[in-house]
């Protein structure tokens, strides 16, 4: 009997524990398209496409740090990353995201990492108007 108690009593604990390891936030930027972290890292954020079931589907890499929108774009501003928050802020790749209701394949409309050469050319063929970074982090 004790040791029933002691394994339930342990697992509890794991339970509870593991439950706080994993804040997950995200701001809405347009549409099903969210900025989202995990574990609170401000450095770590990326954009997600929020699925009917609710889930999230990464869309664009760490690092974003700046992003603008249109009706049927979204523009971002992306320093490369990797694990444990190592950023090349001397690189700036832009994702040009061209904005779905509802799809399966959330990512079938990005193009990118793009230098800056490549964005202004794309952005000059896809007719896109300048667009306003509106949210910037840090």
């Amino acid at each position: 009997m004790k040791r029933s108690r002691c394994f339930l009593s342990i697992a509890i604990c794991l339970f509870l524990v593991s439950c706080f390891g994993d804040e997950f936030e995200s701001k809405k930027i347009l549409g099903n398209y969210y900025l989202t972290t995990t574990d609170g890292f401000q450095n770590n954020i990326y954009i997600d496409f929020k699925l009917e079931t609710g889930n999230f589907v990464g869309v664009v890499p760490s690092c974003v740090f700046s992003v603008g929108c249109s009706k049927k774009y979204i523009i971002a501003k992306q320093h490369p990353f990797s694990y444990p928050a190592n950023i090349d802020s001397s690189l700036t790749n832009y994702y040009i995201l061209h904005v779905h209701k509802k799809t399966l394949v959330p990512d079938s409309g990005v193009l990118g990492p793009l230098n800056l050469k490549e964005f202004q050319f794309k952005k000059k063929e896809l007719r896109i108007e300048d667009v306003e970074f509106s949210m910037t982090i840090r």
